[in-house]
């Protein structure tokens, strides 16, 4: 798992001239030991961003979006957040107690 994915960020709406301060970031991640609890990556995005923005390196608005998030304690890291279990959770086909099969389906 990437920063990246347990921040939620989509790395296609990252701008070029951003690319570098998040590879700064994820290196800085992964020397660490990729740290996924809540604390340890607030603390590791903080000095990250204040050392991108002491050398002038820009980072994506979305890590520092994440930061304050975290701070307040407004984003489920995955790490943290439940697993959906199929046999427990309900999905479309069966909320109702009933299997749907490919031939219960008329067209």
């Amino acid at each position: 798992m990437t920063l990246t994915q347990i921040l939620a960020i989509d790395e296609t709406r990252i701008p070029p001239s951003c690319q570098l301060g998040l590879a700064y970031v994820e290196r800085r991640w992964q020397e660490l030991g990729s740290p996924t609890g809540v604390e340890a990556l607030r603390d590791m995005l903080d000095k990250a961003l204040r050392f991108c923005a002491d050398n002038e390196l820009r980072y994506p608005k979305v890590l520092l979006l994440r930061l304050k998030q975290l701070e307040r304690g407004e984003w489920p890291v995955e790490s943290t957040r439940a697993e959906k279990n199929p046999e427990t959770e309900p999905t479309a086909a069966n909320a109702w107690g009933v299997d749907i099969t490919d031939d219960d389906i008329p067209f």
